[in-house]
């Protein structure tokens, strides 16, 4: 498996996450809100240095209320406890990412930097939100 950015790798961890019942936004835009990002960032596929929110797969994944209402669902099943990625025996919140070229930075107070592969691999460790 490649141990850096290409859109092959991108789309591997896209899928993997909507299986697990997640959607991307790109959050690169920071004018906008929360109930804007979600109506219009979307993203269908994950770029170089894009930066993305993680959040619970809706009916409509760019109608905000039901966006919000299936993180009050997800918060509800975890205890109002984050949801975590556990790479390489460590917990990391799962709040978003951004993908560089020989690393994926994890959204984390200390932006903890995980390799391609081992963020394949982790993502069975994410909680399924549908």
């Amino acid at each position: 498996m490649e141990n850096k950015y290409s859109p092959q790798i991108a789309k591997e961890i896209l899928n993997k996450f909507n299986v697990k019942g997640w959607n991307f936004y790109n959050t690169n835009d920071f004018g906008m809100n929360a109930h804007e990002r979600i109506r219009k960032n979307l993203s269908d596929s994950l770029k170089l240095n894009g930066k993305y929110v993680l959040l619970p797969i809706a009916n409509n994944p760019r109608d905000p209320i039901q966006v919000m209402n299936a993180l009050e669902i997800l918060a509800r099943k975890l205890n109002r406890e984050m949801p975590t990625i556990r790479v390489n025996n460590s917990n990391y919140p799962l709040t978003g990412l951004t993908l560089q070229e020989n690393f994926v930075e994890l959204h984390t107070p200390e932006g903890d930097h995980v390799s391609y592969p081992d963020l394949i691999e982790a993502i069975d460790s994410v909680v399924k939100t549908n």
